[in-house]
Order: C-alpha cells, then sequence, then structure tokens
C-alpha cells in the first residue's frame, strides 16, 4: 500500500521536477507535490497548507535555497529540507546545512534522494512524537505545578548533581516556613538550616544512609519569625543508572495541632494512670506515713523526680518536718527547714506552685542541696478547702528537669494528693477513734460479765431465801396447828374443871 507524501519543490526545470517524483512514486509514496518557481509562491504554499518535506534546488534563482531555508527558520516550520542541487562543492553543503538543510544531494546521484527522504521522513515522525510527548509531559508538569501551588503541603525537589539545590518548591512553603519559594531557590542550604538542631542529626543520618524512607519522618522545624513547628516529611529518593542518590522529592506538611493533641492525650492517659495508682495507695493498709509514701512514690515516678518529700507543720510555727519521703535519700538530707527558708516553705507561704529548674539561682536554697547534687526541684502547696495542710517537693539530679509536661502532670495529680492525704488523715482519726472505742467496749464487756456473775450470785442467794422463807413459812405453819391445839386442849381443860 502506498504511502501518502506531500513534497513541496523549489525546481526551475519541471523536467526534473517531473523526473524525481516519478522516481520517488516508484520507491513505494503516493506523492502530491507542488512546485515554487519564486519566494512568494514559496511563502504562500507554506501558509496555505501542510507538507511533509521540502526539495529545494540550490540553483533557482527566483528561490534560493538558502534563502528558503531562512524563511522556513523564520515561521517556526519544522519541516525537513533536502537540498537537491546540479551544484557540487563541499563548501556548498556545508552553508545549506548550517542553514537548516537536512542533507544536500546532488542531481547526479538522485539514487541517495529516496533512502534521504526515508531518514527524514522517519525523523520528522520521531521529532514530532518527542515534541507531543514534551508537551504532554510539560502539560502534565504544569498542572501537577498548579495542584502543588494549590496544595497547603509544602512540595519541593532537591537535587545533589549537576547542581546542590532546590529545583522547585511549591507556594506552600511560605505560609509553611515563612521563607518564599526564592529564599529556597537562593539558599541551596535553607532546607536543613530550618530544622530544629536537635533533629538535623536524625535527619541527615536517614539522607546520608539512604534508608528509614519508607516511614514519614515527623522533625521540629524554625519558622522565618523563630516559632518552632511539628512537621511530618515524606522524601522520595531519586536515583541514577548506578543507583546512587541525585535528588529528594518531598512532601511535608504542619502537623504541630495533631502533635500537640497527641500529646495531650499522652498527659491525659498519664495523669489518669497515675490518679488510678494515687487512689489505690491511698486504700491500702498501714499507717498514716506508709500510705502517704506510696502516694508519693507515684508522684515521684510520674514526673521522674529521684526524690520526693511531704513536709507537715512542726511543734514550732516557723518550720516544716518531713512526715514521709521516698526515692533517693542524700547524706546530710534535712528533715526540719525553715518555712521562710527553703523550698517546701515557698510553696507552704504562697499557696502556689514553685518550680526551680538551676538551683544556683534559687535564693532560698540551701547551700548543702547544691552540694549534694540536687539541680532540680519542684515544690507544690497540699491544699484542703483553702487550708495549707502541708507542702510536696520533688527533687532532681538533673538541671531543666521539670518541663511544662512534668509540671502539668504534677499539678494535675496534686488535688487528688491534696484529697488523699485529708482522706487518709481521717481514716487514721476513725482508726484511733475505732480503736478508742473498741478498747471501751471491751471494758464494757467486762463490767457486764461482772455484773452478770454478781446478778448469778444475787439469784442464788434469793433463791436460797425464798428455800429458807418456805421452810419458816411451813414451821410457822405447823407452830401455829400446835398453838390452835393446845388452845383447844386448854379449853377442853377449863370446861372440864368448870364441871
Amino acid at each position: 500500500m502506498s504511502t501518502p507524501l506531500r513534497i513541496l519543490m523549489t525546481e526551475d526545470s519541471e523536467d526534473d521536477a517531473i523526473i524525481i517524483v516519478r522516481m520517488i512514486s516508484r520507491a513505494g509514496y503516493q506523492v502530491t507535490f507542488e512546485r515554487a518557481d519564486s519566494i512568494n509562491a514559496f511563502h504562500a504554499a507554506l501558509t496555505q497548507q501542510k507538507w511533509d518535506i521540502i526539495l529545494a534546488d540550490y540553483n533557482v534563482p527566483t528561490v534560493e535555497a538558502p534563502e528558503a531555508l531562512r524563511l522556513i527558520a523564520r515561521m517556526e516550520a519544522d519541516i525537513p529540507v533536502i537540498v537537491v542541487s546540479g551544484v557540487r562543492g563541499e563548501e556548498v553543503a556545508v552553508q545549506v546545512m548550517r542553514a537548516g538543510a537536512r542533507d544536500f544531494v546532488g542531481k547526479d546521484e538522485l539514487f541517495r534522494l529516496v533512502p534521504a527522504i526515508d531518514r527524514e521522513l522517519k525523523e520528522a515522525h520521531d521529532r514530532k512524537a518527542r515534541k507531543a510527548a514534551e508537551a504532554h509531559i510539560r502539560s502534565i508538569e504544569e498542572q501537577l505545578r498548579l495542584l502543588a501551588d494549590r496544595s497547603s503541603d509544602f512540595i519541593y525537589r532537591y537535587s545533589f548533581k549537576p547542581k546542590r539545590g532546590f529545583q522547585f518548591v511549591s507556594k506552600a512553603s511560605t505560609a509553611l516556613t515563612g521563607y518564599t519559594p526564592e529564599e529556597h531557590y537562593g539558599d541551596p542550604d535553607l532546607g536543613l538550616k530550618i530544622v530544629h538542631p536537635d533533629d538535623r542529626e536524625r535527619m541527615l543520618r536517614i539522607v546520608e544512609e539512604g534508608t528509614g524512607f519508607e516511614t514519614p519522618m515527623e522533625l521540629r522545624w524554625i519558622k522565618k519569625n523563630g516559632t518552632v513547628i511539628w512537621t511530618e516529611s515524606v522524601l522520595t529518593p531519586i536515583y541514577d543508572n548506578v543507583k546512587e542518590v541525585i535528588a529528594f522529592e518531598g512532601i511535608a506538611r504542619d502537623i504541630t495541632i495533631r502533635r500537640n493533641t497527641e500529646l495531650q492525650y499522652r498527659l491525659l492517659a498519664s495523669q489518669l494512670e497515675t490518679m488510678n495508682k494515687v487512689a489505690k495507695a491511698v486504700i491500702q493498709q498501714g499507717t498514716l506515713e506508709e500510705r502517704v509514701a506510696l502516694v508519693l512514690e507515684e508522684m515521684r515516678v510520674a514526673a521522674g523526680a529521684d526524690s520526693a518529700r511531704l513536709w507537715i507543720p512542726s511543734s514550732r510555727e516557723d518550720q516544716l518536718q518531713v512526715l514521709a519521703q521516698v526515692g533517693r535519700v542524700l547524706p546530710g538530707d534535712r528533715i526540719v527547714v525553715p518555712v521562710s527558708h527553703s523550698l517546701a516553705g515557698a510553696a507552704y507561704r504562697s499557696n502556689d506552685l514553685v518550680v526551680v529548674n538551676d538551683y544556683t539561682k534559687f535564693e532560698a536554697a540551701f547551700d548543702d542541696r547544691i552540694a549534694l547534687g540536687i539541680r532540680s526541684g519542684l515544690a507544690v502547696p497540699v491544699v484542703v478547702n483553702d487550708d495549707v495542710l502541708a507542702s510536696i517537693t520533688l527533687a532532681s539530679m538533673k538541671s531543666d528537669h521539670f518541663t511544662e509536661e512534668r509540671v502539668t502532670i504534677v499539678t494535675a495529680i496534686n488535688p487528688l494528693v491534696a484529697s488523699t492525704l485529708r482522706q487518709a488523715q481521717l481514716l487514721d482519726d476513725l482508726e484511733r477513734r475505732n480503736n478508742f472505742l473498741e478498747q471501751k467496749l471491751k471494758e464494757i464487756h467486762g463490767l457486764n460479765n461482772l455484773f452478770q456473775q454478781q446478778l448469778d450470785t444475787q439469784r442464788n442467794a434469793d433463791l436460797i431465801i425464798s428455800e429458807h422463807v418456805s421452810e419458816l413459812e411451813h414451821t410457822a405453819e405447823s407452830i401455829q396447828r400446835m398453838l390452835k391445839q393446845m388452845k383447844s386442849l386448854a379449853e377442853n381443860v377449863h370446861r372440864a374443871e368448870e364441871i
């Protein structure tokens, strides 16, 4: 089946044109051609329809090949041009090839023309397909760029070769980091500079080792205004033919709100867990000191402290004394401190939480506490119904130990500690009262037994007396009968005497 071929020719010899067309047709092409014999006709033909190939004669006075090539270049027409000429010479061939011709074929070697046409048609087809693909890619890239610019996520590409730096930065960079895309393009180190110092080593290790890209990285970034935010970054490495990383494509988003929410959730869970332990601790059997010690231990663990103490007023109003303590006990630890010059006293006096993350800057600190290695301290008042009952202190051998998170946990637990301390005191009072009542009950029970014994003795005595009374009554009745008999006998004797 013949292949359609549209040819525009600049040829002043009609016979030569027919010969060339016939030769091309015999090669399997279905040729449609037009011969332009002037530069104006050539220009009109170019604008009126599309051509597959142009065959230009070098020697046409009215439309010379170099002029035709310049016109094609100005029109940006992607049409292969083969110069066909009777003029031979390397200089002529170089001239037309530099002007944009794809090949130069002499009229004495027309056998080269069809292969040249085949080649140029194929290359033109390939160029067209390549340009279409490139245009499609550019279209996709533009669409992706638009999507990237519309996205709230920071999308970027960072290249290591041939030049290190950002190749693409989406507009979201400004909102996320405070730095514009232009500032990223201008500073190849900006991507590392904005990473928080505490997270840089981890990020560099992942990049250098080339592992760990499967999961998102959670990093702290420092915005241009100094604000620290949490970000989630997903990096995709780009490799060359020898499997060497030449670039990274990344997506980052602000997860500060999510991170804070997760932190609050963990904090709440920790508080609830600790409160549950505290609640269980207070109902354990034991003395007040033992139960308070259990509560202090849970608070110490929750705050990550080295020791914890509960201070209560001593017999002197200006002093506090230790009721219970847990954790590390240091040589020389005081068990009595003045209210006016101690961490425990500061919270007791002010009825407020006191945080000391550098004991050397705490004016009320004892020098021996610093000498013993105490670096941080926390004191909270134990308050019930607006009454300060005691003061709790926690100590750490580390500076800056009592962070906002730890202070929040202790603050949340403290009301429960206060109520449990009060409850423990009430239970202790109740237990003492119960012991007192039990002792009194025992005494009453002993008296009751004694009374019962006396009652039983009385009953026995009454029974004996009753028996004696009964015997006496029988005796009296016998005496009365005897008296009656004697009386009757006396009467009989008296009547007898009268007779």
